[in-house]
């Protein structure tokens, strides 16, 4: 073990024990909810990732896959740059966030109450079309700072701290759990859920080589869940509404 990247990974650790500490229920903003939890994001997981890889030295890892994870994206079978990988991931969020709100639709036009089937989402929904702007904006700062904290920082300590492919993959393992269990005020579903699509960004990231591409992904999940999917049941419902009326 390597004293200093080890020492940086403790470090890094530092923001996950408040994360998991404020994480034992679903957050119950009030006012300016989403501006709060985005600059909150930012200090949180945001501003770790640049301080402690230039303190590692690696601050080139921001434009670059490290070639420390280059075992692991030869164990996972991933080719360097896959079109088809990047190509079936994107059309697989669109596809998702299309169902969703399908179904959101269906339900909100037969008089149904909202379901979550993969975690307990409503407390974060942009409901108040006030919220639509900041919720927007919260879904990319998520997507900025998590992927470069789960997806690059904690990773790469890890593999600096115990070179070879070992270190490397004992990171990813270890920062998907945490990515996951992060998220537990979504109830268990929630924590599975996002344990998954963390793994599935894992992939993303190294079999495409952008950092940006997973920050990108990641923000299109998220406003999927925040703001599409709530905009399109309130839509449907009050145009429900207003053919009701009509037909008085």
């Amino acid at each position: 073990m390597n004293a200093w990247p080890t020492a940086l990974l403790l470090a890094a650790l530092l923001p996950m024990v408040r994360q998991v500490r404020g994480a034992r229920a679903a957050p119950m903003w009030r006012g300016n909810r989403f501006r709060r939890f985005a600059i909150g994001a930012l200090w949180r997981f945001g501003l770790p990732v640049p301080v402690l890889l230039v303190l590692a030295g690696r601050a080139s890892a921001l434009v670059m896959v490290p070639p420390e994870f280059a075992p692991v994206t030869r164990l996972l079978g991933l080719g360097d740059r896959d079109p088809w990988l990047v190509g079936g991931m994107v059309a697989g969020a669109l596809l998702g966030m299309a169902a969703a709100s399908g179904i959101a639709a269906w339900r909100a036009w037969r008089g149904r109450s909202p379901r979550y089937w993969f975690g307990e989402f409503a407390s974060l929904e942009a409901t108040d079309p006030a919220d639509r702007g900041w919720a927007t904006v919260l879904s990319f700062v998520a997507g900025l700072t998590e992927e470069g904290y789960f997806r690059l920082l904690l990773p790469l300590l890890a593999a600096m701290a115990r070179p070879g492919g070992g270190g490397a993959l004992a990171g990813f393992a270890g920062s998907t759990a945490l990515f996951g269990f992060a998220h537990r005020y979504q109830g268990w579903r929630g924590v599975a859920t996002t344990t998954v699509v963390g793994a599935g960004l894992t992939a993303l990231y190294l079999g495409s080589g952008s950092l940006a591409l997973a920050i990108g992904y990641h923000a299109l999940i998220d406003v999927g869940s925040l703001v599409v999917r709530p905009w399109v049941r309130q839509a449907v419902r009050r145009r429900k509404h207003a053919k009701l009326f009509s037909n008085r």
